[in-house]
């Protein structure tokens, strides 16, 4: 969710000025989400871990749908999939693993690279690298924390917790420079909602819901621009729990953004879907 900026900002110039309604579409049906009740073990409790897959390197794919520039329910829509490669390696703690990720965005040139070495938990403990080359620039990630994603003990279905995520990206352009910028902050909330069959593996279905309020300062073409974000991000995570990996996820964001040198008022929103190739939907759809 935090590359939103960079993706708009690189795919811009394939933004259809068409104007239609803002639709999308049920990934369950697709996907073979089908919602269960608890058994009596599941009710007693569920630990809720990331744990490194046998195979050592894990592929998937995202789908995204953007729309901006709402009004009256129709909008501006952009299309983006991700192509992600996941390969994981030992860690310098004993209760950690580093985590590889290589993106590519189809129709978009450059790659997206992470690196950070973290705990069956989620947690970030170590920060190694992240870059992005896009149409525009260099996009590099200085710094990534994370606390854990999840509680140390079991969880049962309506248990809540929090945790929180800070990312700092520098963007390299000729053309956009960024000022004084400011770290993401995402501050989340998350609870079990129940238990589901994805594909007829039975999985934890974790919901989190965060507020993400961002001032960023540009010169474009040698003139400053503010632009204030304000994101209400929803995420609905389908957790092998046997396993600890993650075979669907489902974001969306419905953002606002202004800017006073602009005088503009967007409105926007998006819904992601990434799943694992294993589980390819039953057939190709946008979303």
């Amino acid at each position: 969710m935090l590359i939103l900026i960079p993706l708009v900002l690189s795919g811009c110039a394939g933004i259809s000025f068409q104007r239609i309604p803002v639709d999308f579409v049920n990934p369950a049906t697709r996907l073979e989400i089908v919602e269960v009740d608890a058994t009596e073990i599941e009710a007693q409790g569920v630990l809720l871990r990331l744990k490194q897959p046998e195979e050592r390197t894990v592929r998937s794919t995202e789908e995204m749908a953007l729309y901006v520039r709402i009004q009256e329910g129709l909008g501006s829509r952009m299309d983006f999939v991700k192509n992600r490669t996941d390969s994981y390696h030992p860690g310098e703690r004993d209760d950690s693993y580093i985590l590889l990720s290589e993106s590519t965005f189809e129709k978009q040139p450059g790659k997206l690279v992470e690196a950070v070495e973290m705990t069956e938990r989620g947690e970030v403990v170590r920060f190694i690298r992240g870059e992005h080359e896009s149409k525009i620039g260099q996009f590099h990630i200085e710094s990534w924390e994370r606390t854990p994603l999840f509680p140390l003990g079991p969880v049962k279905i309506g248990d809540e917790w929090n945790y929180q995520e800070t990312m700092a990206v520098r963007l390299k352009s000729f053309w956009v420079k960024q000022i004084d910028p400011s770290p993401y902050v995402i501050e989340a909330k998350s609870t079990l909602e129940g238990f589901a069959r994805v594909g007829g593996v039975r999985c934890a279905v974790i919901r989190t819901e965060a507020l993400q309020t961002k001032q960023e300062q540009l010169k474009i073409f040698f003139k400053d621009i503010t632009l204030n974000i304000r994101a209400h991000i929803r995420e609905w995570v389908y957790l092998d729990y046997e396993k600890g990996r993650v075979l669907v996820r489902v974001t969306t964001i419905d953002s606002q953004t202004t800017s006073p040198d602009l005088k503009i008022h967007d409105q926007g929103q998006s819904q992601a879907v990434s799943y694992l190739l294993q589980m390819q939907p039953q057939q190709a759809a946008n979303i």
